[in-house]
């Protein structure tokens, strides 16, 4: 279970630090330069719902506290702890994958971003569901179904990656 948590643990991770480089990078958001001082900030770009800039910093701070949190959690998963506190450590990571999700739906994007949004918002509790499995099998001994968490894992990681670079190439970055 060791190598197993500790892919896990990486590939959360990048997951995480996907996000943040992604909100970290520079340039602008990308508002309309057609638009006065008084443009209220409600109005984006593309006549939707929500402002790039507001929804960029928005996707900042929930990767970034998706971050922290799975640091703290996924520090205790490797070592030689017990399989409970391995296991309290992998409900840990779900909460703060769940968290990170709920962040992500309260979101208020452009029209131009909804669909990607709410695509990462499944593709986030898809991943909270594979980890929730993984504490389960550990649970119950399942050495056959944990096997098959860590593909499952590249596997959303893969999707969560394409989404975020669709996100990336939309607000500018």
């Amino acid at each position: 279970m060791r190598i197993q948590a500790s892919s896990r643990a990486l590939s959360v991770l990048a997951i995480a630090a996907a996000l943040v480089a992604f909100t970290g990078c520079g340039g602008s958001d990308k508002k309309s330069s057609s638009s006065s001082s008084t443009t209220p900030a409600s109005t984006s770009q593309s006549g939707g719902s929500g402002d790039v800039a507001a929804y960029k910093a928005g996707v900042k701070k929930v990767g970034t506290d998706l971050q922290t949190s799975l640091q703290t959690s996924l520090s205790k998963i490797g070592g030689g702890q017990t399989l409970s506190a391995k296991i309290a450590s992998l409900d840990a990571v779900k909460q703060s994958v769940t968290k990170a999700a709920d962040g992500f739906a309260a979101l208020n994007p452009p029209a131009n971003l909804k669909a990607d949004n709410d695509e990462l918002v499944a593709e986030m509790r898809q991943f909270a569901s594979i980890v929730d499995d993984a504490k389960s099998a550990a649970q119950n001994g399942d050495k056959q179904k944990l096997a098959t968490v860590q593909p499952r894992l590249n596997a959303i990681k893969t999707k969560l990656g394409q989404t975020l670079a669709r996100i990336q190439s939309k607000v500018g970055g």
